[in-house]
């Protein structure tokens, strides 16, 4: 497991993640494809013999929707320019920092937490702004509930807040017939932690659409209930060490977009 984090400017944000990810010395990543304007890793999976492709891309224009990078998976890209090939599949999302255009020198935060075979990305705009968003993406395999046709099939990606849809895109559905799937999250809710015992509650996030009803969970993250936890707090759930990241809503009282709650406890390592 490898996780990066640091308070930077916003327009060194790409350059850092290619220095993240070039710095992975465990195999688990490698990197296939850099440009200026793009980066291209591999991984073989937890198994070793799964083939995802993760693309970066940075935007550090002042535009109407502010600063954002774009992430792209896949189970083939091209280690020439970065392409993906016939008859492979790409699912995209935006990681959207602000909502409108700012300076390129304003700060964000991120952290960063990668494994073989998933990535969260975690980044928040200026705290001192009227624009900046608290946003989690992942891209990764999810774990299934039951066998599928192929382990690409779940390959999936999704962000927090809106980019620019509702919903995490699968490479496939379970049994490999439509491409892009569009999956919601869902999760059980409680009122508040602590719970009995002074445990805290968490849930599991769960992908389910009309056409495979639930098809499995996202790893290393669930939801936790909002009430008596905080940004940065830490549970511990299996022995294993949460970080709880708080996230923004969407505008005009759209939600959470792709999770369950305003609050998530995150796997970072």
């Amino acid at each position: 497991m490898a996780f990066f984090s640091k308070k930077i400017k916003i327009n060194l944000l790409f350059s850092f993640l290619v220095a993240n990810f070039k710095s992975i010395s465990d195999g688990s990543w490698t990197v296939v494809f850099e440009s200026a304007t793009m980066l291209v890793a591999k991984s073989v999976g937890s198994s070793g013999n799964e083939k995802m492709y993760l693309k970066i891309e940075p935007d550090t224009s002042k535009s109407a929707t502010g600063n954002t990078v774009k992430m792209t998976i896949s189970d083939n890209m091209s280690s020439t320019d970065g392409s993906v090939p016939s008859p492979s599949i790409a699912v995209s999302r935006l990681v959207q920092f602000h909502t409108a255009a700012v300076d390129t020198n304003g700060l964000i935060d991120y952290h960063m937490s990668v494994l073989a075979d998933r990535i969260f990305l975690w980044v928040a705009g200026d705290a001192n702004s009227t624009t900046g968003l608290s946003v989690m993406a992942f891209a990764g395999r999810i774990s299934p509930y039951k066998p599928e046709t192929s382990v690409t099939n779940g390959f999936s990606i999704g962000t927090s807040y809106k980019s620019p849809e509702d919903g995490f895109r699968v490479i496939k559905d379970s049994s490999g017939g439509t491409a892009s799937s569009l999956y919601k999250s869902y999760s059980t809710l409680v009122p508040a932690n602590p719970g009995p015992g002074g445990d805290y509650n968490v849930f599991p996030q769960v992908l389910a659409n009309a056409v495979d009803g639930a098809r499995g969970e996202l790893p290393d993250i669930y939801h936790i209930p909002p009430i008596g936890v905080g940004q940065g707090d830490i549970v511990n759930v299996g022995g294993k060490a949460y970080t709880v990241y708080a996230l923004s809503p969407q505008p005009a009282g759209g939600g959470y977009s792709n999770f369950a709650g305003p609050k998530v406890a995150v796997y970072m390592g």
